[in-house]
């Protein structure tokens, strides 16, 4: 199912690279603010049956993000996704998985991951280039 994505932001930007600078600072934030102890798990351990410490053993086996992330920056929600306009140079940026390719030679897909610079010309395959035209 192809559906048409509303974007929720829109930047300026001069080219891919600042778009993707955008979308990756934008992007969701798994970190949770709540940090833990600076020791290893085996120091988490050994300090826990020293100290009878129970949830210091726990946090060896199960760190404090994995089930208290807060997810204070994105609040689940996160800006991963994004489209850069080489005519307009505006930088579209969107919190929902795309479904479908933008048949428009002009737009550029880019994630938080993608890479800072574009590689590839081509857009996107021979398939698709007597379809833009």
């Amino acid at each position: 199912n192809c559906e048409d994505i509303p974007h929720v932001n829109e930047f300026s930007a001069n080219d891919l690279f600042e778009c993707n600078k955008l979308v990756f600072e934008l992007s969701a934030s798994d970190q949770p603010k709540q940090y833990e102890q600076h020791l290893t798990d085996y120091e988490k351990i050994k300090e826990g049956f020293k100290n009878k410490n129970a949830s210091m053993i726990k946090s060896a086996f199960l760190p404090t993000g994995a089930f208290k992330a807060d997810r204070y920056k994105s609040r689940c929600k996160g800006y991963n996704w994004g489209n850069y306009n080489r005519k307009t140079q505006k930088c579209e940026i969107f919190n929902v998985k795309p479904t479908c390719l933008i048949n428009n030679s002009s737009y550029i897909a880019t994630t938080a991951l993608s890479h800072p610079n574009e590689v590839e010309h081509n857009f996107p395959c021979s398939l698709y280039k007597d379809e833009i035209k």
